[in-house]
């Protein structure tokens, strides 16, 4: 009958199925293409690892009252900062940057360092619980452990280290400019606008931590954001890293040793150097926790 390729005789040829002339082949009907099932069935699986990295831990914590704007980090497609998966070697990894200059390169220009800069200014300006910090925990009162901002803090840490106790300030003369000096946002200590300029010049490898920080303890900041690009040249593509209300910040501020005069009373030689030989180094570092709101 046509088109029915003849019994199998013989013994099936030697060498790879794939490599060897069928003997069965029927060369001189007819066949009609078929579409069948095989019926074979198999499970196959894999591990996948979710990007593993340490929730922020640090020393000396004092935690900011007022919250920080989480559009100020990230906002509708626009962040500070951006992550990538590398197609490269290093493929599986996740390098981080700072977005272009300080100012962002997705879409609408809406996340800014300098408006990072200002909201940082407005958060260390408000009530700071510094009852986790040295030396101010060290007093075992909570009458020292609240400061109105980040002045108030600064005077009563000299006044510990220099004097003993964090109220002790009554030899401390200049003590509202202290406090103004170190609470201006232009013409004194600036610390928002450094700290948002020192985010801005953070390495790849600083920005990379904290793109691994985020993703680890959410996998979902990268649900929907396609991070690599596989035409061979092209290059990966940065994708917006999410900051959301609730999220948990921390910025550093390390207080260095102050400059210490007196006008030297009564030929009391050294005071000041004696004072200023007290505090202690290397100086104390802080870690401003700030929520996201």
């Amino acid at each position: 009958m046509p088109g029915t390729p003849p019994a199998q005789t013989g013994a099936a040829s030697s060498g790879s199925p794939l490599n060897q002339t069928n003997s069965n082949v029927n060369t001189t009907g007819t066949y009609n293409p078929v579409r069948v099932n095989l019926e074979a069935v198999i499970d196959i699986s894999g591990n996948v690892q979710i990007f593993s990295a340490p929730a922020s831990v640090l020393n000396n914590v004092v935690v900011c009252s007022l919250p920080l704007n989480a559009t100020t980090l990230y906002s509708n497609g626009n962040g500070v900062f951006e992550f990538t998966e590398p197609n490269d070697a290093t493929r599986g990894d996740i390098s981080g940057y700072v977005s272009g200059a300080g100012s962002v390169v997705h879409g609408t220009d809406t996340v800014t360092i300098g408006a990072l800069g200002h909201a940082l200014h407005l958060v260390l300006n408000q009530s700071l619980d510094a009852s986790a910090a040295n030396p101010f925990a060290q007093t075992g009162s909570t009458d020292y452990t609240t400061y109105e901002n980040l002045g108030e803090l600064v005077l009563s840490l000299y006044a510990a280290y220099l004097f003993g106790h964090p109220a002790a300030t009554a030899a401390i003369s200049n003590d509202a400019a202290l406090v103004a000096y170190i609470n201006s946002e232009s013409a004194g200590a600036n610390a928002g606008s450094n700290l948002a300029t020192a985010i801005s010049n953070l390495s790849v490898a600083e920005a990379s931590n904290i793109a691994r920080a985020v993703i680890a303890q959410d996998p979902n900041r990268a649900v929907n954001t396609p991070n690599r690009v596989f035409s061979a040249g092209t290059g990966a593509t940065h994708v917006p890293l999410i900051f959301q209300p609730l999220d948990v910040v921390y910025v550093s501020i390390t207080v260095q040793a102050p400059g210490v005069s007196t006008s030297n009373p009564n030929g009391l030689i050294g005071v000041a150097s004696n004072i200023a030989g007290s505090y202690p180094s290397p100086a104390p570092r802080f870690a401003f926790e700030i929520t996201l709101n």
